[in-house]
């Protein structure tokens, strides 16, 4: 019976070459129907093809069962198909060449991922003689080995090095001995500061904030010379000068105002740091802050500024200061009251420094203490320093240098002596622009040689 079923199938251009026979050349009528578009695939009817397959290899091949595709779920539809086992035959020979190019490719990167893992590193002992094992031909199964060659590799060096004895550490534990004294909390003292340390990332300054504004660094040091002035004068807790600074700064850098209300925000910001560091303040303290002004703003206008600041910090004052800082690496330092002292006057004098408002307080504590060391008995930054503030030497040099050039500034500029008249009665701090490693230290700043 004549084969009526000629359905349309697509295959590539290089599935139906067989030695000894050419599509093409022996069936010249019906190639007519085949459109070639360069090298794109060929469409030809089924039906055609199969007039030139042997009539012993089809009776070989008409049942299912021995076709050599038949667990091929690529020429399972072809076996429904009568006359087509020389199709079938060609599939799988296709697909046999694919799967053994895929296999040897997988094979060799097998290996390359074998000899790249064997130079890792001692702990991969056992890659080279899984390489060597010509036994494991499946390469999935290889890839399998290695993965549980390296996961136990991994695991065995995470029990040696858990297996090793702790390093001694040469660091003071400084904490131990205030167990008793209860206000120290020495239980929660290093979390605490953990947290400042975070805290004041949080609550950072810029650098340069006052680009664009009409506020200059200049119009800056005036104003807080001004309030150190006035802090001296109402004999005010060192922590609401830090933190006035501090507010006025933050407040800066997030709302730009006009110069002639300056110094109404840095009134205003002293009252916010009075009542957060000091407690309430009643109507008669905020009109001594009216009088200092020269009566230049109102008790209300003092108000209504204090309510801007507010709002715009979000009510968020509580920024870690570096008077803070400067107490703990003190006590880590052991240092004695005259160290302490002119590393609080090194400190102080950043404040009006407006190329160092971006450095952390915990970096201008650690820069201070370490220079004051340095300016009183040459004393090095120890390990035990180097912890507790975890800033080493080479990284508060920087810092150094500005502190070292305002110590020189300070000496020669007659416009700003409310820091050095302030502890000019407890340091002798005329000397110390003299100083042989200030004026090193200060050299790159300054321009000099």
């Amino acid at each position: 019976m004549e084969n009526s079923f000629r359905p349309v199938f697509v295959v590539s251009s290089g599935a139906f070459r067989h030695t000894g026979m050419d599509v093409e050349k022996e069936n010249p009528v019906h190639m007519e129907n085949v459109n070639v578009p360069g090298r794109c695939t060929k469409r030809a009817a089924l039906g055609d093809l199969s007039n030139f397959a042997n009539k012993e290899h089809n009776t070989k091949f008409q049942t299912v069962q021995h076709l050599k595709a038949s667990d091929s779920v690529y020429t399972r539809p072809l076996q429904v198909i009568p006359g087509l086992p020389f199709v079938a035959d060609k599939v799988w020979e296709r697909m046999t060449r694919l799967t053994g190019h895929c296999g040897r490719h997988l094979k060799l990167m097998a290996s390359k991922v074998t000899e790249r893992t064997a130079r890792w590193g001692e702990r991969f002992t056992y890659v080279d003689t899984l390489q060597r094992d010509r036994r494991a031909n499946n390469t999935a199964e290889r890839l399998m080995l290695d993965r549980k060659v390296w996961r136990a590799s991994i695991l065995e060096s995470r029990r040696t090095e858990a297996a090793k004895p702790p390093t001694k550490t040469t660091v003071e534990d400084i904490d131990a001995g205030d167990s008793e004294m209860l206000h120290l909390c020495s239980e929660y003292v290093k979390d605490i500061y953990a947290y400042l340390m975070a805290l004041e990332v949080k609550r950072a300054v810029r650098p340069g904030y006052l680009e664009g504004s009409k506020i200059t660094a200049h119009m800056r040091a005036v104003l807080i010379d001004w309030l150190i002035e006035a802090h001296s004068s109402f004999q005010l807790h060192q922590e609401t000068l830090y933190l006035t600074v501090a507010i006025l700064d933050r407040f800066l850098q997030v709302q730009p105002i006009s110069p002639n209300k300056l110094q109404l925000i840095g009134v205003a910001a002293m009252l916010l740091a009075f009542k957060y560091e000091e407690g309430h303040i009643d109507a008669h303290g905020i009109q001594e802050l009216a009088d200092i002004t020269d009566n230049t703003f109102t008790t209300s206008q003092i108000r209504q500024a204090e309510r801007v600041v507010l709002r715009r910090l979000n009510f968020d004052l509580g920024r870690p200061l570096a008077l803070h800082f400067l107490r703990r690496a003190s006590k880590a330092a052991n240092a004695s009251v005259e160290r302490h002292m002119l590393a609080k006057y090194l400190m102080e004098l950043t404040l009006l420094d407006y190329a160092m408002v971006h450095y952390r307080p915990s970096e201008v504590a650690a820069a201070s203490l370490c220079l004051s060391q340095l300016l009183l008995g040459g004393l090095p930054w120890t390990p035990t320093d180097q912890h507790y503030t975890t800033y080493d030497e080479a990284h508060l040099k920087p810092i150094m240098q500005h502190i070292a050039k305002n110590v020189v500034v300070s000496e020669g500029n007659i416009n700003f002596q409310a820091v050095k008249l302030k502890y000019s009665s407890k340091l002798d701090v005329t000397r110390l622009s003299e100083s042989s490693t200030v004026k090193s230290l200060a050299a790159p700043l300054l321009g000099n040689p």
